[in-house]
């Protein structure tokens, strides 16, 4: 072998030697995303989850009193289909940054409509879309990563926008602003209107219904309803469960009878076995009721 070719392995080895190696490491805070859905508007939120690895969060690694990416990384981001209530405070459909300044006792939560920015670097109060002031908790347990959540999510399309790291929690109400509109609606078109046509008062006592309303003026619509059209299987249907969750069990048993046999008589498999079940279930509830 020649010096030459010698002289080339060698300096081969040596290049070897020197090459950088990566590992292929997983990221310190790694990224999350979710989606909720309250009433008509889908909220997005996404965000880098931080580890506490020991460290003292609150008052420490994120200062009191100072702007807060909420998370790790880029700015969090907080998307909506259509307007919603955080707080008292309306937010139209948009896509924006979510930020917070954390203190021992309060935190104030910040949506802001400047989404380019790399965390809170360049943060500009004068883009503020609104400032929502919250307490604080004390959790019991250890949250070791950092994470966003909706939760306590009720049948009006309101929930709980939680906030939790280290011993820490703070909850924002959140909501859609779609219950109150179709509230003013019905108010408007049944009330004072006086639209008693059964659509319109199937549809509203259905909506009263299904948001744990006042059932005695649900079943009074529906009831009429039913009075002005009797071949229609979704009135007897629904004043039946009406009935049957106030414990009316008397009539709640005749109206599922009425849903029955046009069930019957449209051939509707389905809902004939289902409403079968549920005559049986009501007829022992009123036997053991009296």
């Amino acid at each position: 072998m020649n010096k030459l070719l010698i002289a080339l392995l060698i300096l081969g080895f040596q290049a070897s030697a020197q090459q950088k190696i990566n590992f292929p490491t997983p990221p310190a805070s790694p990224v999350a995303s979710f989606m909720q859905e309250l009433g008509n508007a889908e909220i997005k939120i996404s965000y880098g989850r931080p580890f506490a690895r020991g460290r003292k969060i609150f008052g420490g690694l994120v200062p009191y009193d100072s702007v807060w990416r909420t998370g790790a990384g880029e700015s969090t981001q907080f998307i909506c289909s259509d307007e919603v209530m955080l707080g008292d405070q309306l937010i139209p459909p948009g896509r924006y940054s979510f930020y917070t300044i954390p203190t021992p006792a309060n935190w104030i939560i910040i949506i802001n409509t400047d989404t380019i920015i790399h965390g809170a670097f360049g943060y500009s109060q004068a883009k503020d879309l609104l400032r929502v002031t919250v307490p604080s908790e004390q959790l019991t347990a250890f949250q070791e990563v950092f994470t966003i959540e909706i939760n306590d999510i009720n049948n009006r399309g309101g929930g709980t926008l939680q906030l939790r790291w280290e011993n820490t929690s703070v909850k924002i109400p959140v909501r859609s602003t779609a219950d109150e509109k179709v509230c003013r609606q019905i108010e408007e078109i049944v009330l004072r209107q006086q639209n008693q046509t059964p659509d319109v008062l199937f549809q509203a006592a259905a909506y009263y219904y299904a948001t744990s309303r006042d059932l005695s003026l649900a079943a009074e619509w529906v009831g009429k309803a039913e009075q002005t059209d009797g071949n229609n299987f979704s009135y007897p249907n629904l004043l039946q469960k009406i009935a049957g969750d106030r414990k009316q069990y008397e009539k709640a048993i005749a109206a599922a009878k009425r849903a029955l046999a046009l069930a019957e008589k449209s051939k509707m498999n389905n809902q004939i076995s289902q409403l079968r079940k549920r005559i049986e279930e009501l007829e022992n509830k009123y036997s053991g009721k009296n």
